[in-house]
């Protein structure tokens, strides 16, 4: 029985940030933190966020940073009863800096932390049965072996059950080796209904220079639908019967971590709406705009409430 909506499964770190534009970890900083992070657990708080009965399988330490993350799930009613704290290992941490071009640069301790000993022991076949929709972040595939294992079953039982799966590719080129992300990305690609990447990532993982004809690619093996984060840019739907162009919203943009995790959060909750692609789109620009307002990873939208306010008062 699919009494629950979404599941997504990954990383649980504690995020600190370099408060100095251009600044280095080279010598002392002044740094804030910790905010609760990791990829897919801003998606599934996104999606808790806005109503929907929510999941998340992972694994932590038994330190205070795990207590930092768990305590903002469950505070966003995301479900942890999979959440596991290991007793040999510390929480996984990321420290952050942002550089005046836009671009960030991450030193993660993840692989050999708590999030690099998520394993297929840890996949409850049944409860994984549960869900309505399953959404996976490429990053997780090159933790470690045994965190790549635990995807690639958690995506078999969900495909097995007909079960949607999307699938943000999430490249850190910190912890990927160019040369390796088709083969990461490979099996659960296939497998794929929604593809979240961001502008940039189609080309690397198809290798066609013209992102529009790389989607196309994409398209004709299988994958149901794209959408593309473009940043300021807005976003850009395809499908087999085109692109679908959509506009950003203007704002005054303080922290864009986590924008494109919770793009995929609401874009997943406007499927399970049945919304067309367009309000889709938008709704998702939406998210994003508002997340990019607020400092964390994890602190942008309150609730829906607030997303249907935003837009109402920014109509395009």
């Amino acid at each position: 029985m699919r009494d629950l909506d979404v599941l997504s499964l990954g990383e649980l770190v504690v995020e600190f940030f370099h408060k100095q534009l251009n600044g280095s970890f080279l010598q002392p900083a002044d740094i804030s933190g910790p905010y609760p992070s990791g990829a897919a657990a801003i998606f599934i708080d996104t999606v808790a966020r806005l109503g929907l009965k929510t999941g998340y399988i992972g694994t932590v330490g038994k330190d205070e940073f795990a207590d930092c993350i768990i305590y903002r799930l469950n505070k966003d009613k995301v479900n942890t009863d999979f959440i596991y704290r290991l007793e040999d290992s510390t929480t996984g941490v990321a420290f952050r800096t942002c550089y005046s071009d836009g671009s960030r640069k991450f030193i993660y301790h993840i692989g050999n932390a708590a999030p690099g000993k998520l394993s297929v022991e840890r996949i409850d076949e049944k409860y994984v049965s549960r869900f309505r929709w399953l959404h996976i972040s490429g990053n997780v595939l090159a933790f470690s072996k045994s965190a790549r294992e635990a995807v690639l079953k958690t995506v078999d039982i969900a495909f097995d059950r007909n079960i949607p799966i999307s699938l943000d590719p999430n490249l850190r080129l910190e912890i990927m080796k160019r040369e390796e992300i088709s083969e990461l990305l490979g099996p659960v690609l296939q497998k794929t209904t929604l593809f979240l990447p961001s502008k940039g990532e189609i080309k690397y993982i198809t290798g066609i220079e013209n992102e529009e004809e790389g989607a196309k690619e994409l398209l004709k093996q299988g994958i149901s639908l794209i959408a593309r984060k473009d940043g300021s840019e807005g976003s850009s739907i395809f499908t087999q019967d085109g692109k679908i162009g959509l506009p950003p919203f203007k704002i005054k943009e303080v922290d864009s971590t986590g924008c494109g995790d919770a793009y995929g959060g609401a874009f997943v909750y406007g499927l399970l709406q049945d919304w067309d692609l367009k309000t889709i789109g938008m709704f998702a620009n939406a998210v994003g705009a508002i997340t990019a307002t607020r400092y964390g990873p994890m602190e942008g939208i309150e609730s829906l409430k607030e997303v249907k306010i935003f837009m109402n008062s920014n109509k395009k």
